[in-house]
């Protein structure tokens, strides 16, 4: 952390037993242009809406953490460079690029040292078909993206802003239909990001062989290149080294079957490639700062609770 981020005072904005937000402050700075609606939906549990949407603007020294965020952010950069913290894994998020802040994480966003000033755009999504439609799309895992086509998610920023900001009487239907497009189109992209074909390809392989081990030397020979490109490959786009994007896969899996199964602990790590659940367990809370078992517990407590309030 920065000397002009500790020398100023933790701002809390939410604390409580499900989530925290909170972060500092420089002067009026993050800056939000946001549009909300605040009328009563026209059912209590709405599939999918988008929850609020616009722009911020960033300086150099703010900071804004979430611990189990109860928010689901697209976060598009349109100015200067983002550090993004999510669940262990740090990026740097330029411009024309995606970072998503998925509820339940703990997530950190701040500027760079070398970055003055930032600006992103901003679409956040709620609803309880959300989980399910990411999952089913693959975006439940995906913490940055680089759109192939910037313009267009331009153009979905601008139709939610225009709807959140209107009197339209139709603005939950068409709120749905902008959300659910929205999706669909970041599912697209994130097939076609800009990655090299054989990264996609040896990206595909991982996902289908996570209950297997992983020997990196076997795989850069199955693609016909050497370890050191394979590493290389892996470090130029996702920042990252094989071992640990595979890792982190495993984890993602195990946190989608501790969700949406009743599978047992010891079915869940043999499905992500651990013979012995007590080691499973303990990289589980390495990766994921909790156990398994903690894990299920607060997710199976948190769909009561926004089921029942």
């Amino acid at each position: 952390m920065s000397e002009i981020q500790e020398n100023r005072p933790v701002k809390m904005i939410i604390d409580n037993q499900f989530s925290k937000l909170g972060g500092r402050n420089v002067g009026q700075y993050p800056l939000h242009h946001f549009a909300f609606d605040y009328k009563p939906l026209p059912l209590k549990n709405w599939p999918l809406k988008i929850a609020f949407c616009g722009n911020d603007e960033w300086k150099q020294g703010c900071w804004r953490f979430r611990k189990h965020s109860e928010t689901f952010a697209v976060e598009f950069v349109t100015q200067g460079t983002f550090e993004f913290t999510q669940n262990k894994g740090k990026f740097l998020i330029r411009q024309n690029e995606i970072f998503f802040v998925h509820a339940g994480a703990d997530s950190d966003i701040r500027l760079p040292a070398d970055c003055k000033y930032a600006t992103k755009r901003t679409i956040s999504i709620a609803g309880p078909l959300l989980q399910t439609l990411l999952s089913q799309l693959e975006l439940d895992g995906v913490n940055v993206m680089t759109p192939n086509e910037p313009g267009i998610i331009h153009q979905f920023c601008d139709r939610a802003y225009e709807l959140l900001s209107s009197n339209d009487n139709e603005k939950y239907f068409k709120s749905s239909l902008i959300a659910y497009e929205f999706l669909l189109t970041l599912s697209e992209h994130r097939k076609h990001s800009g990655q090299p074909p054989v990264l996609q390809q040896i990206l595909q392989l991982m996902d289908s062989q996570l209950d297997r081990p992983l020997k990196v030397d076997d795989l850069a020979r199955n693609f016909q290149m050497s370890p050191a490109s394979l590493h290389r490959l892996f470090k130029t786009h996702l920042k990252d080294t094989p071992i640990n994007v595979f890792i982190q896969k495993r984890m993602e899996m195990a946190m989608s079957l501790l969700k949406q199964t009743n599978h047992n602990i010891k079915e869940i790590a043999y499905r992500t490639g651990y013979s012995d659940a007590l080691y499973f367990s303990s990289q589980f809370k390495k990766h994921c700062g909790e156990s398994p078992s903690d894990y299920r517990r607060r997710q199976q407590f948190e769909r009561d609770f926004h089921h029942y309030s």
